[in-house]
């Protein structure tokens, strides 16, 4: 995982918007293994009115692979 990632499941995203930024302004990057289910949570979100939403292209996979740092212990919120 990378660190200082808050891990919201797509699948229970709907239910854990409180989890995110109440500022509808502040940049959320979505992130999953290889970047399909965060595109998923980029458009949701998209939709729930945030306006500055990235998805990280090639997703964690593409993040290692570039050698960028990872943690072991992630934040999971459930």
């Amino acid at each position: 995982a990378i660190e200082g990632v808050r891990n919201v499941p797509v699948k229970s995203l709907k239910d854990h918007l409180d989890a995110l930024p109440s500022n509808k302004e502040a940049t959320i990057v979505c992130i999953c293994r290889s970047g399909n289910r965060s595109l998923e949570a980029a458009h949701f979100l998209q939709q729930q009115g945030y306006e500055h939403i990235i998805n990280l292209e090639g997703g964690t996979s593409g993040w290692k692979n570039m050698g960028f740092p990872v943690a072991r212990q992630i934040q999971r919120v459930r």
